[in-house]
């Protein structure tokens, strides 16, 4: 049990951590480049077929992404017949993991996941890697970071990803959970 969880953390960290292949424009020069227009507001994905390699071990689960541009990121984990089992919420300012088996969660900021993974994540690399906006094609988004000594790589092939539909993201209700450290998480 305590490999999965471990595996499991270290998925969760890896959808945190995604996009490391984002692009860069007008980098070192003097011209200003305009904005461009988001493309979506709002987006849902359903059965997203997502592989974890870990240190050369691949690990396939079905997750569902939803997100409100800037706002909030919501990834489900559903690796056994549709039932939810994990969750991440994620804000701009932090993230929430959530263990629907062991009724807990933990709360993480940015600046502590940074402090242990290379390269750093920011909110707007997890918001490109669910909406699929990374170099390549639109139907899969792949991203590797390091973590202590172990290399992790996530990759997502979309099959029915819908943009500016009615989605609302309420945040998970917590009272009922227990609030743990991932220290307390990887001593067990």
């Amino acid at each position: 049990m305590k490999r999965i969880i471990y595996i499991f953390i270290s998925s969760i960290m890896v959808v945190i951590m995604l996009s490391a292949c984002a692009t860069m424009k007008g980098v070192g020069t003097k011209e200003v480049v305009a904005p461009e227009e988001p493309r979506w507001h709002t987006l849902s994905a359903d059965n997203v077929m997502t592989d974890v390699t870990l240190d050369g071990k691949t690990y396939s689960m079905t997750c569902s992404f939803r997100a409100v541009r800037d706002s909030m990121v919501i990834v489900s984990v559903k690796p056994l017949l549709g039932i939810e089992l994990y969750r991440l919420e994620a804000t701009p300012k932090s993230m929430v993991v959530i263990d629907k088996i062991n009724s807990e969660y933990i709360p993480i900021k940015y600046s502590t996941i940074n402090l242990v993974v290379s390269p750093n994540l920011k909110y707007a690399d997890l918001q490109a890697y669910v909406a699929g906006e990374q170099i390549g094609s639109p139907d899969v988004s792949e991203a590797t970071y390091s973590a202590y000594k172990h290399i992790v790589t996530l990759r997502s092939r979309f099959q029915n990803i819908r943009f500016d539909e009615g989605v609302r993201l309420v945040p998970f209700n917590l009272s009922r959970y227990r609030e743990v450290t991932i220290q307390q998480i990887m001593k067990r």
